[in-house]
């Protein structure tokens, strides 16, 4: 009879046990389901759509700079949509995603305080995804740049990148400036009072690099208007008196006083009829022609016809 009673039993106590994992599973369901219905409304009612200009972050390292820059000056520019921690907290997670947005879920479904804080939540964020060595890389590259051959702006471009990853005062980060500028630029801040902040230094060397091209624009149209002088000397040559050429003979060349040199044939024709070889008048031959200009002094002598 006992065992009978406890057969009977055991169906009980194992649908009692089932029936209370059952409802374990349905209250995690819920518990899940309230998660997920906080964190959608984290996403979507309390929070700004993610523009189009905000760049996505997956959690590459070398785009977390990148990426957070983006996003101070998005915030910088909409003071009133971004008034609390808690909207640009979920700003920002929007706009993660891959093992960005694995690594930021836990924290949404378990309504984690970081949530509420900003700064705290971009510091774990930063400490999660930086690339170990980045600081003491750009520290070593600061230390190194130069402006080269890139005007002021591209070098104040790189140099801010390079900066954001230190942690460096101001009166260090002005002097590394100031030593990679180009040489003319740095003999013209020589006449300018010294910058002690960051800012007005950079402003300087884009004032001074503006200068300097309009300079150069001003000499390179002085120099347009004026005459070169090689063309003043040409003009000068061209306006002293020609001398008649001479012909292989050492005599000048047999020319028609009105249309210039003889041609083989005329010269010819004019042998045949007797005619001055300079002038084409009869009576006289080229040694005696009147109008045939005197001979230089010279070695050249003259050969019979």
């Amino acid at each position: 009879m006992d065992d009978s009673v406890a057969a009977a039993a055991d169906p009980e106590q194992s649908l009692l046990t089932t029936i209370q994992q059952q409802a374990q599973e349905l209250q995690q369901l819920r518990n899940e389901n309230a998660a997920l219905r906080q964190a959608l409304a984290l996403r979507t009612s309390d929070v700004p759509t993610i523009s189009a200009s905000t760049p996505c972050f997956s959690g590459e390292p070398t785009k977390l700079r990148e990426f957070l820059d983006a996003l101070t000056v998005y915030f910088a520019f909409r003071p009133t949509q971004f008034s609390h921690d808690r909207t640009k907290v979920g700003y920002l997670i929007s706009a993660l995603s891959g093992p960005a947005l694995a690594w930021a879920t836990p924290m949404v479904s378990s309504n984690d305080p970081v949530l509420s804080d900003y700064s705290t939540f971009v510091s774990r964020f930063k400490q999660m995804f930086s690339r170990p060595g980045l600081e003491a890389s750009a520290e070593e590259a600061l230390c190194d740049i130069q402006q080269g051959s890139q005007d002021v702006l591209q070098y104040i471009t790189r140099f801010r990148q390079l900066a954001a990853e230190t942690t460096w005062v101001e009166r260090t980060l002005v002097t590394l400036f100031r030593r990679g500028l180009k040489e003319e630029i740095k003999d013209e801040l020589v006449h300018s009072t010294r910058a002690e902040e960051l800012r007005g230094l950079m402003d300087q060397a884009l004032s001074i690099e503006y200068r300097l091209q309009e300079r150069r624009s001003e000499k390179k149209r002085s120099r347009g208007f004026s005459q070169p002088s090689s063309s003043r000397a040409c003009l000068q040559r061209s306006e002293e008196p020609r001398t008649p050429a001479r012909d292989i003979e050492g005599e000048p060349m047999q020319v028609d006083t009105t249309r210039g040199p003889l041609s083989a044939s005329e010269r010819e024709d004019r042998r045949k009829r007797g005619l001055c070889l300079y002038c084409g008048s009869a009576g006289h031959m080229l040694r005696t022609c009147p109008v045939r200009p005197p001979r230089p002094s010279g070695n050249a002598t003259s050969r019979p016809l």
